[in-house]
């Protein structure tokens, strides 16, 4: 998801190569030297157990966004990380950038985030936002503040070594589409319009079925939950959850949703 506007990692900084040819050998050892890790095997897995500790226990519900499936972390989440391990942020830069394109003029924010952990560490990461991603409620203000979040949320998620998009970074179907005019119809390419008729055709049998989106949305509930799927087909009095209707699955869904992360 890397290649959306915006969601590009910040390059390591670059050391100027001594030009002396004393100064050269003196580092050429440690030129060639490989890099090692800090700690053993045993207290690197450790640390990372840890920081799986502190996501089970310390995130809830509210701090995930369940996107095409999966549940990702959102800002809370991120800033709850953020004060669990003493990772402080800072802000680089930040930029406004006006855009000309097919869909018509609009405007870019550019924002460089660095966070740091306590024993100096850090880690850099851009994050963008573009005015024409979805209709925002406050355009300027939103725009850059959602800019600011990835930013923020990329960065923390490098430096703990998360490895995962948050939801803010994830373009997600038709919600962060750009917003383009609609096209002028000429009235010849309109349609007849069709005469009523009495007793109009009876809805789809399928009209009414669970969508895709919601079997998605609750398989990723259960992983999170660690809820057996039988379960919940169980307590949704149906032999599989294919054949729950939409009322159905949003009612699992509300459910589900209260229930706390897998231990």
């Amino acid at each position: 998801m890397d290649e959306q506007l915006g969601f590009v990692e910040s390059a390591a900084t670059l050391s100027q190569v001594p030009t002396g040819s004393a100064d050269l050998a003196t580092r050429q050892g440690a030129d060639t030297s490989l890099i090692r890790p800090v700690a053993s095997a045993d207290e690197v897995l450790a640390a990372w157990r840890q920081f799986q500790d502190v996501k089970r226990s310390l995130l809830t519900l509210e701090d995930y966004q369940d996107i095409q499936g999966r549940p990702r972390i959102k800002k809370s989440g991120w800033r709850k990380i953020a004060a669990a391990f003493g990772i402080s942020d800072a802000l680089l830069r930040e930029e406004r950038r006006e855009v000309e394109s097919p869909a018509g003029r609009h405007f870019v924010w550019e924002v460089s985030a660095r966070a740091i952990a306590p024993n100096g560490r850090y880690a850099d990461a851009v994050g963008s936002c573009a005015s024409t991603e979805r209709r925002f409620a406050h355009l300027e203000h939103d725009v850059r503040s959602t800019a600011h979040t990835r930013a923020k949320n990329r960065a923390i998620a490098d430096l703990v070594g998360g490895g995962e998009l948050s939801a803010e970074e994830i373009v997600d179907g038709d919600a962060w589409e750009p917003v383009r005019p609609a096209p002028a119809e000429s009235a010849a390419a309109r349609p007849a319009p069709r005469p009523l008729t009495r007793d109009p055709a009876p809805s789809s049998p399928t009209a009414d079925a669970v969508t895709d989106t919601q079997l998605r949305a609750i398989r990723a509930h259960l992983r999170r939950t660690g809820i057996d799927e039988s379960r919940a087909c169980a307590r949704a009095a149906v032999a599989s959850l294919e054949a729950l209707t939409r009322r159905a699955a949003a009612e699992l869904l509300a459910a589900l949703s209260r229930q706390p992360n897998a231990a």
